[in-house]
């Protein structure tokens, strides 16, 4: 008999808006809301409905650490499903943060996929949003995605809004891993 290989790739794509979030929690409490596709959690950061700045959509913002602080702001998707292959989010710095040195890192459960710094993040003039892609993250099954601030400020500041990282629009690729079937086709 002869043979036929068939190779099935599917890759659906997901996008988390935080449209679905209708309250702002706290900016320095660790709050649990309920996004578009999973709950998300955030330190020392906060969702904002459509009220930041010159912002009108819903968007997620997290700052630097504050004062000395070993706690790092973060936000943490629930566990989703079905792996992730790629990764793209919209992103500005929330404002005038000439003297940060930027430090941001996502993590793909636990594991650090890209680490961006100052040359990375070139400011975006508010309201204006840049794009970031991450590809061939490949992480198969359930996953997190999350987004550390491990930014630092030069000089000494007091106010807790320096270093604030500003997210929307996160959408990922599910990652399949590609499995060949051989089929048996008799004539």
């Amino acid at each position: 008999g002869a043979y036929t290989t068939y190779t099935l790739t599917i890759i659906p794509a997901n996008c988390e808006t935080f449209d679905a979030i209708k309250q702002t929690p706290n900016y320095a409490n660790t709050e649990v809301l309920m996004g578009d596709m999973c709950e998300w959690t955030t330190s020392l950061g906060g969702f904002n409905v459509g009220d930041f700045a010159a912002y009108t959509t819903n968007l997620v913002r997290f700052r630097a650490p504050y004062q000395g602080s070993e706690e790092q702001a973060y936000i943490q998707s629930g566990v989703l499903s079905n792996g992730i292959k790629k990764l793209r989010f919209n992103w500005n710095v929330g404002g005038n943060e000439t003297t940060t040195n930027w430090d941001i890192r996502i993590l793909i459960n636990g594991r650090e996929v890209k680490r961006l710094g100052t040359t990375d993040l070139a400011a975006n003039v508010m309201p204006e949003f840049g794009t970031i892609t991450v590809e061939n993250i490949n992480e198969p099954g359930n996953f997190t995605i999350r987004f550390e601030n491990h930014s630092t400020v030069e000089g000494e500041y007091i106010s807790a809004n320096k270093a604030r990282f500003l997210i929307d629009n996160i959408i990922w690729e599910n990652y399949v891993e590609t499995k060949s079937l051989d089929e048996n086709v008799d004539n």
